[in-house]
């Protein structure tokens, strides 16, 4: 026989004796992982005795008590809070029932944010 027919033979018993193994052979197996268990750890045991107290009296129930009135603003908080009217600009009737005083700043846009506010609500409620 010649060398590449013995070759070719060799190729061809090692292709059928690859083949007849099964893909559970072939494939190797990996172990799934496992997770252990949980576990809870026991509770410590006290290594101080400790003396409860016994109530003194009977159990008060709990009471929600309002806040006082805000006192009345005096003479002094009045002058500076109080609009003048020679200087400061006024918008809306002098007679109003409610007077809004507002001091604010161009460059501050929390600013220019109340002032919008105020405008509509000036212009929702013109008197």
């Amino acid at each position: 026989m010649k060398k590449p027919t013995i070759f070719l033979l060799v190729v061809i018993l090692v292709l059928l004796t690859t083949a007849c193994t099964t893909a559970a052979e072939s494939v190797p197996t990996v172990p799934e992982p496992t997770v252990p268990e949980p576990t809870v750890p026991e509770p410590a045991s006290p290594t101080v005795e400790v003396e409860l107290l016994a109530p003194v009296g009977p159990p008060v129930a709990a009471s929600c008590v309002p806040n006082g009135s805000p006192p009345a603003p005096s003479l002094e908080d009045l002058a500076l809070y109080t609009p003048n009217l020679e200087s400061d600009w006024v918008k809306g009737p002098d007679d109003a029932v409610i007077t809004i005083v507002e001091y604010a700043d161009f460059q501050c846009p929390y600013c220019s944010v109340a002032s919008q506010n105020l405008k509509a609500l000036l212009d929702q409620y013109p008197d």
